[in-house]
């Protein structure tokens, strides 16, 4: 499931909404194809990225699968000339001067490949601040009341009783889906989500 990226069309769908996408549907839209995805165990993994969700994003048309297809080579035609075959008949006359301005011509003809086109530059990763724990969890606190309001108060409530990192990321996934059913924009959620990832992994690595 790590091998699949969002299409242009599903990029399009995250900021216009203009498909009608249910909150599992969105959520592995989100994430598919991020690093935040890739770091997720694999119990996570398969509960978002369930095969019958896969499939349903890839006949939307909205992601795809960077696994390349295997073409088998093709065999190479081997043509064989008899010359003891030809009727001299059917032989054309070469005059020297046929001779020399078709050997001119060849001389003459410059056959140059085409420059190959220079590879896009990679985007810069966008630079993350390492928050401590209360400012981690101020921050998630903050977008969903600013996001959510009333709708996110429980899980507010949870996230705001968290004492240690453990049972701070055990609300990561409610808060990711609460986000993903309000009016944040896609592309901001999905830095945010970034942002607290980095955190909570140099918090773990502390």
């Amino acid at each position: 499931m790590n091998h699949y990226q969002k299409t242009a069309l599903g990029l399009d769908a995250l900021q216009q909404r203009h498909i009608p996408l249910n909150a599992r549907q969105r959520r592995l839209l989100v994430l598919i194809g991020t690093e935040d995805f890739d770091r997720l165990a694999d119990q996570f993994k398969q509960r978002i990225a369930t095969p019958e969700i896969l499939e349903q994003l890839v006949e939307l048309g909205l992601i795809h699968s960077t696994q390349a297809a295997h073409t088998p080579k093709p065999t190479p035609v081997e043509f064989e000339t008899n010359i003891t075959n030809i009727a001299p008949s059917s032989s054309p006359v070469v005059t020297p001067e046929l001779k020399d301005s078709n050997v001119a011509l060849v001389l003459n003809t410059e056959i140059t490949a085409p420059a190959p086109a220079p590879a896009p530059a990679p985007a810069p990763a966008p630079a993350f601040k390492a928050y401590n724990f209360e400012e981690t969890r101020e921050l998630m606190m903050s977008l969903l009341q600013r996001y959510c309001g009333l709708m996110a108060r429980q899980l507010i409530l949870q996230i705001q009783s968290a004492t240690d990192l453990q049972s701070l990321k055990r609300c990561q996934m409610q808060w990711i889906t609460a986000l993903q059913e309000s009016r944040i924009e896609p592309i901001m959620l999905n830095q945010y989500l970034q942002q607290i990832n980095h955190s909570l992994l140099r918090l773990q690595a502390a």
